[in-house]
C-alpha cells in the first residue's frame, strides 16, 4: 500500500508537470500569433492607406481635369469625369471628418452646381436665340452631363422645357381670353400639334431617349388644358346659365379624338428648375385625360335625350296604329319600333365614346323609362286595338300581347 501510494504521487507529480508544459507552449504560441496578427493588421493597414491615398490622388487629377474641361464646354468627356469623380467622392464618405477630404468635397459639390448652371444656361441662350439646330450635337452632350448629375438635375431641365414650350400657349389660350373659349377648341389642339412637329423635327435628338420628354411634354400641356377647361365650363353654368349641349359634345368629341391620336403615337414607345423646381418627370402610367374636364356635365346631354325620346313617344302616339284594312300580325314589326330602336343604337354608340361612367349608366335608365311607356303606350294599344270598319280574321290573345311585351322588354 506504501508503494502504491508512492507510485501514485508521482505520477500525480508528472500530470502537473505536462499541464504546466501545455500552458507554456500555449502562452508561446499565442504570442507568436499575435505578432502575426499585428503583422497582419499591419499590412492590410497599409493596403488600405495606398488604396485611399491613389484613390484620392485619381480624384485630385479628375477634379482639375473636370474644371478644365467645363470652360471648353467638352460635355461628352465632362460627363465620363463627373461619374468617376461622383464615385470616387462616395468612397471617401466615410473621411469627411478629415479637413482635406471635407474640403475637397465642397469643391466637388461646387463644380456639379457650377456644370449643372452652365448646361442650363446654354440650353436658354440657345432656345432664346432660335439656334437650336447650329447647337443640337452640344446640347445633346450636355444632357449626357445632366443624366451624370442625377435625377434632380435632370427633373429641373425638362420642367424648363416644358415651361418654355408651353409658355406661348399658356399666354394665347388662357381661360379668361376669346382664344381660350370652347368655341376655339380646336385651335388649341392645333397648336400642340405644331409644337409636337417642332419637337420631333428639331428637339427629339436632342434629349435621350429614356428621358421620354415627348411623353412628359404631352402630359404637362393636357394636365393644364383640363384644368383650363375646368374652369371655362365652371364660369358657363355659373349663375344657372346653361351650356350649348352640341358645343359640349362637338368639343368632347374632338378632345377623345386627340387623346386617340396621342395614344396611338406613343403607345410604340414604353417614358430645381431656371423657373420652377416642380419634378418634370414623374409621368404616370396612364396619361391625363382632358376629356375628364366634360364627364360632370354630359348629365346635359343625357337630359337632351330625355327630352327627345319624350317628343318621339307623343309622335308615336299620334300616328295611326294600322291602317283600315290591316289585318293583326304578331309578326308585323311597326315602323315606330324600328325609329326608336334606331335612335337607342345611335345614342348608346355616342354616349359609350363619350363616357362609359355614371352618363352612361344614366341614360340606361332614360332607355327603360321610355321603353316601358313605348310598350304600355304605342306597342301594347296597337297589339290591342280593332280598326274601324274591319274585323280582323284572328283577334290577339293574351299570348301575343305577353309575347311582344317580353321581346321588347328582352331586346
Amino acid at each position: 500500500m506504501e508503494a502504491s501510494k508512492a507510485e501514485l504521487a508521482e505520477l500525480f507529480k508528472r500530470i502537473d508537470s505536462v499541464r504546466e508544459r501545455a500552458l507554456q507552449t500555449e502562452r508561446n504560441i499565442t504570442e507568436m500569433t499575435a505578432d502575426i496578427k499585428q503583422l497582419d493588421n499591419t499590412k492590410k493597414n497599409l493596403t488600405l492607406s495606398m488604396t485611399a491615398l491613389k484613390r484620392l490622388q485619381m480624384l485630385t487629377t479628375a477634379y482639375e481635369q473636370l474644371r478644365a474641361l467645363i470652360k471648353t464646354k467638352q460635355y461628352r468627356e465632362c460627363a465620363q469625369l463627373l461619374q468617376a469623380v461622383i464615385q470616387l467622392m462616395a468612397y471617401f464618405k466615410a473621411y469627411r471628418s478629415i479637413d482635406q477630404i471635407a474640403a475637397l468635397s465642397r469643391n466637388v459639390s461646387e463644380v456639379q452646381r457650377e456644370l449643372l448652371e452652365q448646361v442650363c444656361e446654354d440650353f436658354e441662350i440657345t432656345f432664346a436665340k432660335e439656334g437650336v439646330p447650329q447647337k443640337r450635337g452640344l446640347l445633346h452632350e450636355a444632357c449626357l452631363v445632366i443624366d451624370a448629375l442625377g435625377d434632380a438635375a435632370r427633373s429641373r431641365l425638362i420642367t424648363w422645357y416644358c415651361n418654355t414650350e408651353l409658355r406661348q400657349y399658356r399666354t394665347i389660350f388662357r381661360g379668361d381670353q376669346e382664344a381660350g373659349s370652347l368655341d376655339n377648341i380646336d385651335r388649341r389642339y392645333a397648336w400642340f400639334r405644331k409644337t409636337m412637329k417642332v419637337y420631333d423635327e428639331e428637339h427629339d435628338a436632342i434629349f435621350p431617349k429614356h428621358w421620354k420628354v415627348g411623353e412628359i411634354l404631352t402630359h404637362v400641356f393636357a394636365e393644364g388644358t383640363r384644368e383650363d377647361y375646368k374652369g371655362i365650363l365652371s364660369r358657363s353654368t355659373r349663375g344657372g346659365q346653361t351650356l350649348d349641349v352640341k358645343l359640349l359634345l362637338s368639343c368632347l368629341q374632338q378632345t377623345l379624338d386627340f387623346e386617340h391620336g396621342l395614344e396611338r403615337k406613343f403607345s410604340s414607345n414604353s417614358r430645381t428648375s431656371i423657373d420652377t423646381t416642380t419634378s418634370g418627370t414623374d409621368v404616370s402610367s396612364h396619361p391625363v385625360s382632358i376629356s375628364e374636364a366634360f364627364e360632370p356635365y354630359l348629365g346635359l346631354w343625357v337630359d337632351q335625350q330625355d327630352r327627345e325620346l319624350s317628343r318621339l313617344l307623343l309622335e308615336y302616339r299620334s300616328r295611326p296604329s294600322r291602317a283600315p284594312d290591316e289585318e293583326f300580325n304578331p309578326e308585323h314589326v311597326i315602323p315606330s319600333s324600328t325609329e326608336l330602336i334606331k335612335f337607342y343604337q345611335v345614342s348608346l354608340a355616342q354616349c359609350a365614346k363619350l363616357s362609359t361612367s355614371q352618363p352612361l349608366l344614366d341614360l340606361s335608365k332614360v332607355f327603360g323609362k321610355y321603353l316601358e311607356q313605348y310598350s304600355q303606350q304605342v306597342l301594347l294599344f296597337y297589339i290591342s286595338e280593332k280598326p274601324s270598319g274591319h274585323t280582323p280574321s284572328r283577334v290577339p290573345t293574351t299570348e301575343d300581347v305577353e309575347h311582344r311585351r317580353l321581346l321588347l322588354h328582352h331586346f
